[in-house]
């Protein structure tokens, strides 16, 4: 129990602007099937994987074997559920092929190599390697540690092990690109939705700092 408070304490802890974007999408009434509504219209547009993100009270409460089959319906192509250990997960995996919406596994900067083994033995899509302890958005990151803990994860798994949490600037992405196969940010978007949210452009806003950020995986690797 204390290895699994560990692997999901980081992500409980959500920096302000990510709690502020939670409560103004409750004030607008969003819920689960307006998310999958939205999935499903960008589905239409678009082949690039999905990954639904969030916690698993929603889904207990939609009822899990229907949101599997309404995300995997809406072309969802798996989901992270940040507080949902592998230990407590079968209620989600084992109802469908996981390997066709896979529950995508966390490991924290507190997972020691031996559950880090067992946690890549059931992952499937890719492993989300969380890259500090502390609040989501939080500045200051040691590229040398996290560095060394993505060889970790690497050499327990052939799957793409992608790093997020405190990643928030361009250099940020471009340093860590250079040894990790995929970036996840969020804080820095909601940060900058919530600067915005006035203005008219504020897809053309995000779109331009999805470029910045992919234009720097691209600088990382080559």
């Amino acid at each position: 129990m204390i290895r699994q408070q560990l692997e999901i304490r980081d992500q409980e802890a959500a920096e302000p602007a990510i709690q502020r974007s939670s409560a103004r999408a409750l004030a607008r009434q969003v819920n689960l099937p307006q998310v999958l509504g939205l999935v499903r219209r960008l589905r239409e547009k678009t082949a690039i994987p999905i990954i639904l993100f969030g916690y698993y009270n929603p889904i207990l409460q939609y009822r899990v074997d229907r949101f599997c089959a309404d995300a995997k319906a809406s072309g969802a192509d798996g989901v992270l559920v940040v507080d949902l250990p592998p230990e407590e997960s079968a209620e989600l995996t084992d109802g469908h092929r996981e390997a066709e919406f896979p529950l995508i596994r966390l490991i924290a900067p507190t997972t020691p190599k031996a559950r880090m083994r067992r946690i890549a033995e059931s992952a499937y899509g890719f492993l989300y390697l969380i890259s500090k302890a502390g609040v989501t958005g939080s500045k200051g990151l040691d590229l040398n540690d996290i560095a060394a803990r993505t060889a970790s994860v690497k050499a327990v798994t052939d799957l793409p092990v992608c790093v997020g949490f405190g990643i928030s600037t361009v250099e940020d992405v471009r340093s860590i690109a250079a040894f990790a196969d995929g970036i996840v940010i969020g804080s820095a978007f909601e940060q900058l939705i919530e600067e915005n949210l006035d203005q008219p452009d504020l897809a053309g806003i995000l779109a331009q700092q999805v470029k910045d950020f992919k234009q720097a995986t691209r600088k990382g690797r080559f």
